[in-house]
């Protein structure tokens, strides 16, 4: 039988830590000078999630159903970062058929360089990143009409010439792209937009300077008698690393760089994403926007782009989506959006292209 001492103050502490965090989170997300605090306490979100659902256990051990009770109604105002977070749109959607007009399907990917002296990490020949794609792309029966890459490079040399060997297999010989610097053999890195539709029209979002990492672009693609946009970002980065944490600076030290990255990159990111939302606003075609957008999905970037086109794991994954491959690893930071003029049908994330620091995602649309 229930005992209501068991309904300690200890429990009801816990929760009123809840709804402070939820309270001041709301708080915040309306007030556009505290923007980067918004996205400083965004980052606590998954780890609440968590907290709560160890609690909600412990409570339903310990027969506390009273608590259990006020747990619970808290969790609805966690519902939608709770969807957010995992996706089951594949399976809501599946029992939804419409007729399939015309398909698009959207590759995006976080290529880091394809690792060209690099990255200590995958100190792997540089070319196996590019062998490992291009033998992916040749096994797919229904081949990408549109790849998006961030931080793609190409040069002359044989080995990676990925432009030439994407043609090759996918047949996109249309393509856009703005590069952060050029080298030696013709190499270039920067961002990429690759499709088998032609490109009528294509320019930049944004550029924090010729030597900036973080850009955005876009171009129109003629598909029959349609008009695309197609939008690739990468957003600013926290510069946040697991070295930073392993080295010796003090603690106190390590505290104050933590959050000084984290307000410098939040008030970066919020200028790019300003200016993403109102080319979004603006643009009198449907669009796909595709990138890595450096931010978790509770984050004012991924809730100001949601305001205006729907997630595409969302509605069509199933799953955490995690496209982050090293350490914290369980993060969602590379994503799909599109108009409603879209239906997307099948979002994933492909794991089998695992030499990057991000995996890659990709999209099958109709319209």
């Amino acid at each position: 039988m229930y005992d209501k001492e068991r309904l300690t103050p200890t429990s009801l502490a816990y929760l009123a830590c809840g709804t402070v965090v939820w309270a001041v989170i709301m708080v915040l997300s309306y007030i556009d000078k505290a923007y980067w605090l918004w996205n400083l306490f965004s980052y606590s979100i998954p780890l609440f999630l968590m907290l709560e659902c160890f609690i909600g256990l412990l409570l339903l051990y310990r027969r506390q159903f009273y608590a259990l009770l006020t747990l619970s109604v808290l969790m609805l105002w966690a519902f939608k970062p709770i969807t957010e977070t995992f996706s089951v749109g594949k399976i809501i959607n599946h029992t939804k058929t419409n007729p399939v007009k015309k398909l698009l399907k959207v590759f995006s990917f976080n290529v880091s360089t394809f690792n060209a002296h690099r990255n200590y990490i995958y100190a792997k020949q540089d070319s196996q990143l590019v062998d490992e794609l291009c033998s992916y792309m040749a096994q797919e029966t229904y081949k990408p009409d549109v790849l998006c890459f961030q931080e793609f490079h190409h040069d002359d040399w044989e080995r990676t010439r990925v432009i030439e060997q994407l043609y090759n297999i996918c047949n996109t010989k249309y393509y856009y792209m703005l590069p952060f610097w050029r080298n030696y053999q013709n190499g270039f890195f920067g961002l990429m937009i690759m499709s088998r539709y032609p490109i009528v029209n294509k320019g930049v979002l944004y550029s924090d300077g010729p030597y900036s990492l973080n850009k955005g672009i876009f171009v129109d693609l003629k598909i029959g008698e349609d008009t695309v946009k197609i939008v690739n970002v990468h957003l600013q980065s926290m510069s946040i690393r697991l070295e930073d944490s392993l080295s010796h600076m003090g603690l106190k030290s390590k505290i104050k760089s933590t959050f000084e990255k984290l307000k410098k990159g939040s008030l970066k990111g919020k200028f790019q994403v300003d200016t993403v939302e109102r080319f979004i606003k603006e643009s009198t075609y449907p669009i796909i926007l595709c990138g890595d957008l450096n931010s978790f999905p509770y984050g004012y970037s991924y809730q100001k782009i949601k305001k205006y086109l729907k997630n595409s794991f969302e509605e069509s994954g199933i799953g955490f989506g995690f496209t982050l491959n090293i350490a914290p690893y369980w993060v969602r930071l590379d994503n799909q959006f599109h108009s409603s003029y879209f239906k997307s049908l099948d979002t994933k994330v492909i794991r089998d292209i695992d030499n990057s620091d991000h995996f890659p995602i990709q999209c099958e649309y109709s319209f």
